[in-house]
């Protein structure tokens, strides 16, 4: 894993992570840039995500406007919990004999 996840916060359909990714240490290094897409493929083997609601990108390299710690929050999927259903007991069907023997009672 290139970038390491510092918070991980589950708010019912809301999750909200913070990532930090080490700066280069030699500028042969070669650039490495974070997106919601590496976070989501990380995070889809924990989480059922359905979307991004925020998105951010980090960088290792401190050269322009680029940071090194990111937040993004996404969408969860709501997991739909079914009751079990009762099943219905059929009564057996009465055979010819008992059919007579209850109508002979009445």
């Amino acid at each position: 894993m290139k970038f390491d996840i510092i918070e991980e916060v589950e708010l019912k359909t809301k999750l909200t992570v913070r990532c930090k990714i080490n700066l280069k240490e030699y500028a042969d290094e070669e650039d490495i840039r974070i997106t919601a897409k590496e976070v989501l493929n990380f995070l889809s083997q924990n989480y059922n995500i359905s979307g991004v609601i925020k998105s951010d990108e980090i960088w290792n390299t401190p050269r322009g406007n680029k940071k090194n710690y990111g937040t993004w929050i996404f969408k969860l999927k709501k997991e739909i919990v079914k009751a079990p259903k009762e099943e219905i007991q059929e009564k057996p069907e009465k055979n010819f004999r008992q059919r007579f023997k209850s109508l002979a009672k009445k």
